[in-house]
């Protein structure tokens, strides 16, 4: 709704991987102009369960609004069956009054906050007597009464609202009359305490669309607009979004007014997922798999088995809380060393890093490209952040990546069997299609001769390993610098902040949050991270400023990267491993302690009430 008023939107929804009973909830930005960060403060705290308020009022800025329900003034602390210990903890010593949520609402008021108590219970009994509906039914509104109070505090026009209603609600059109009361009655409360139109609504200046998308969206749209054939995938958070979402778009339609379908197939586990995924692009279908650290990790001997064969794959791979089952639902990224190092024995691939939700369209559509130009499987690194992460965006241009297929043998030309591993100066063999006439060849994941058939020799050896692994040279050498990383200068800059993949926005925001206190800093965003572009990064760090290394992540794998390859690291690392992403703010502070001297080498940061 508030995209379709004209505003500029960032989301981050968090949820526990359980069924249900966990707290959850959203986070939303909005502003005139686009967000690049999660916050780790509020100006409204919309809430209608006790929990809510008991877990967030202190992340409520001062000057800010709590909308609740009255009703829950008298739910005590210690009745809250979800609060974690440590969390418990904490909010026991924060309080110094009582323990009931009116206590935590009279320190509130105290401190600043504005209260606008929605009788939300009294509403929903107002609401049942006008309606066929359940009382179960009924109930369901809780949730459209708060949320049209806060839309009602903030200036957003009502109709907008109702439309964007109309439109969740299209395939239940019994519903829509409850639901539009509800809106009713909200905004006319919201008006009887004096409290409508508080905040002018911050409507953007160019009226150009926008899309509402997360990172799952944009990926897929990305591989439709690059010609995806064959998606194969096996249900795992948080990847699964991705594949479902292509599902749902069904037929597409092409520029030139024609049709087609992809075939989107759920496998039976994730190594069936990958072999399925090569054996389609072996027979020139532009194809892809979709999966998690989990995922992966099963499916890295078949990832040995695309890079020996020069199978041209595509991995969406959505980095989630690890090891093991780790936490299926929150974010990290500490899979980058094993997207780099996965399978056994030497294989060239290429690994490359979204930073928000645009860049995830254009770079899914540019892995295929990858994949195809040097014939090799392309791990295409997101993250739960990402995909939880819900972004107001310009529509995009379809036509700003060009479509690249593979060189393929001639099979005209042929006398006899096809050649798939043909040694070059350029490491990239034209390939035969397997099922096409004429094209009839040998494939191994055994050691083979340029042929195709198995061979052990060690003088064959060394050069099918040379021509594999000269593939790494020719990507450095081919692939444009501003693909390879964003680099962002500033003047009188102090620092010069490192990092890959969703930490993109958080450093934007740190940035612009420590231009406004006088303190510059450059920005150097990896998007290419294997093989890793260290003439490039080398270049952009030649200066004397101290790099700071930012990761979701407990070791700050970024750093090692750096080591390995350049022989030096970041001078400071601040690292998160809560599971959750990074915030402007608290980034901000941290660099600012780097920019007074007070930094330490490694810094970690906290936020008990996430």
């Amino acid at each position: 709704a508030c995209v379709s008023a004209g505003g500029e939107v960032l989301t981050r929804r968090e949820y526990h991987s359980n069924i249900i009973g966990r707290h959850s909830y959203v986070d939303i930005a909005l502003w005139s102009q686009a967000p690049q960060s999660v916050q780790a403060y509020c100006d409204l705290l919309i809430s209608y369960d006790a929990e809510t308020l008991f877990r967030h009022i202190y992340r409520v800025n001062a000057g800010g609004l709590v909308i609740y329900d009255p009703a829950l003034e008298s739910a005590s602390l210690d009745k809250q069956a979800f609060l974690d210990a440590p969390l418990l903890k904490q909010l026991e010593q924060e309080q110094t009054s009582g323990p009931f949520i009116g206590d935590f609402l009279a320190a509130a008021r105290e401190r600043g906050i504005h209260l606008l108590a929605l009788p939300c219970t009294d509403l929903l009994k107002q609401l049942a007597k006008t309606s066929e509906l359940s009382r179960g039914e009924v109930k369901r509104v809780t949730a459209l009464l708060a949320m049209a109070a806060a839309a009602a505090h903030i200036g957003l026009p009502v109709e907008v609202l109702s439309a964007t209603v109309d439109h969740a609600l299209a395939k239940h059109q019994r519903l829509l009359p409850l639901n539009h009361r509800a809106i009713k009655i909200a905004y006319q409360q919201v008006k009887k305490l004096g409290m409508a139109n508080s905040w002018p609504f911050p409507a953007r200046d160019a009226d150009d669309e926008r899309l509402l998308l997360t990172a799952t969206d944009s990926v897929a749209l990305g591989k439709l607009a690059a010609g995806l054939d064959v998606q194969t995938y096996y249900p795992i958070s948080p990847a699964t979004d991705e594949s479902t979402r292509l599902e749902s778009i069904g037929m597409v339609t092409l520029q030139d007014g024609s049709c087609y379908q992809p075939r989107i197939v759920q496998m039976e586990d994730e190594i069936a997922s990958i072999s399925a995924a090569a054996g389609a692009a072996l027979a020139g279908a532009r194809t892809s798999t979709s999966t998690s650290g989990p995922g992966l990790s099963l499916m890295s001997e078949a990832l040995g088995w695309t890079g020996m064969t020069e199978v041209p794959l595509v991995i969406s791979h959505y980095m989630r809380g690890g090891p093991s089952t780790g936490m299926p639902t929150r974010t990290e990224q500490g899979d980058l060393l094993f997207a780099i190092h996965a399978g056994h024995g030497e294989f060239p691939r290429i690994v490359i890093a979204s930073g928000d939700v645009e860049d995830a369209f254009y770079d899914s559509m540019q892995a295929y490209n990858y994949a195809e130009r040097f014939r090799l499987p392309v791990i295409h690194l997101l993250d739960k952040h990402l995909t939880a992460t819900s972004q107001s965006v310009k529509a995009f241009d379809t036509d700003k990546i060009a479509i690249e297929h593979s060189k393929l043998i001639d099979a005209n030309n042929l006398t006899g069997r096809a050649v798939p591993f043909t040694l070059n100066k350029d490491a990239v063999s034209p390939r035969p299609l397997v099922g096409q006439a004429g094209k009839r060849h040998w494939l191994t994941a055994v050691e083979h001769s340029p042929d195709g058939l198995v061979c052990e020799d060690p003088q064959n050896r060394e050069a099918m390993m040379e021509h594999r692994m000269l593939k790494l040279k020719l990507i450095l050498d081919d692939v444009p610098v501003e693909e390879k990383l964003l680099h962002l200068s500033a003047n009188n800059a102090v620092m010069t902040l490192l990092g890959w993949g969703s930490v993109k926005g958080a450093m934007l925001d740190a940035r612009q949050r420590l231009s406004e206190q006088g303190i510059s800093a450059d920005i150097l965003l990896l998007r290419l991270l294997w093989p890793f572009p260290a003439v490039e990064v080398q270049h952009f760090l030649q200066s004397d400023l101290p790099v700071v290394a930012v990761e979701n992540s407990y070791s700050g794998q970024v750093d090692s990267l750096m080591r390995q390859m350049l022989g030096r690291g970041a001078d400071h690392i601040l690292v998160k491993y809560s599971g959750r992403p990074f915030t402007g703010e608290a980034l901000a502070a941290a660099l600012v302690k780097i920019a007074a001297g007070r930094g330490q080498p490694r810094m970690v940061l906290r936020d008990a009430y996430e």
